[in-house]
């Protein structure tokens, strides 16, 4: 490898200094570290940065210190590109990770050696419509959702898939999450966890006041159409959890496979049922 991009959580303590040794440990290797422009001037690190679409075009892989929500944001903001992402966990859970902080040298000395594998993760485009004119698109790895807002009032919702009704629930709101999501809100709400070597969307209501509602996988080629019905003091739209986006009733949002994937680097043997059984044992 030439180069390498390196994403640092700077709400992280610890990332500032593993950003510096990791800058020393690459260039004494002959690989150059490349960073957001930003990142590179809060770092002091200014002869590093690049904007976003140059330094795509630079760097051979991302490394990105933090821990899920990082890797989240970084997918989302690299989607087009197709760099794959080293998640280093510096946070809690990191089931999208790849490695601790123990273990990253020896990663990234595995990493410039080309000893590692590409896993390919299947991402979502969501799409906002208002008045029948797309207002907002965006593109989520782990889910898009639907919620009722700060009041503690249930929210009316039609879904359509492939323009076939579905339903209307009256719920705190619905997931609609890849399989790598499978196990985040998804999962907290009911959901199936789902491999990420199974392309697929799940649709997930959350509380919905019935007997009857469940989950339903739905193929990776369907389309979801939801309806804001009624009205609701607030409904909002989430991405992944970290983009908010405030609905209005008669508002759509259409959910679909988007055209770009998420592709992360894994340097060890193991597999998601490994990771699984590791992360979730203790839940």
């Amino acid at each position: 490898m030439k180069n390498i991009g390196i994403v640092p959580n700077f709400r992280k303590e610890i990332a500032r200094k593993i950003t510096d040794d990791m800058i020393i440990w690459l260039k004494e290797r002959n690989v150059g570290a490349l960073m957001i422009h930003e990142h590179a001037i809060l770092t002091r690190h200014s002869e590093l940065g690049r904007f976003e679409k140059e330094l795509t075009s630079l760097i051979d892989c991302l490394v990105v210190l933090g821990g899920d929500g990082t890797l989240l944001s970084t997918a989302r903001m690299f989607a087009p590109s197709p760099v794959p992402l080293l998640g280093v966990n510096l946070g809690k859970l990191g089931f999208l990770t790849e490695i601790e902080i123990p273990d990253l040298f020896e990663g990234l000395e595995r990493l410039i050696n080309g000893q590692y594998n590409i896993d390919e993760r299947m991402m979502l485009s969501t799409k906002l419509v208002r008045d029948g004119a797309p207002l907002e698109e965006f593109n989520s790895l782990n889910d898009t959702v639907l919620t009722k807002g700060v009041l503690a009032r249930m929210i009316t919702i039609s879904v359509y898939v492939d323009d076939t009704y579905i339903d209307t629930y009256l719920a705190d709101g619905i997931i609609l999450s890849t399989p790598t999501g499978s196990t985040a809100y998804s999962l907290s709400a009911g959901g199936p966890i789902v491999s990420p070597n199974v392309n697929a969307v799940i649709l997930t209501p959350i509380c919905p006041h019935t007997l009857y509602a469940r989950s339903i996988v739905l193929p990776e080629d369907g389309v979801v159409r939801i309806v804001v019905e009624g009205e609701h003091s607030e409904t909002m739209l989430t991405i992944d959890g970290q983009y908010g986006y405030t609905l209005q009733p008669g508002d759509e949002i259409i959910v679909k496979k988007s055209d770009f994937v998420t592709r992360l680097v894994r340097l060890s043997g193991r597999n998601f049922y490994d990771v699984l059984h590791k992360k979730l044992k203790g839940g």
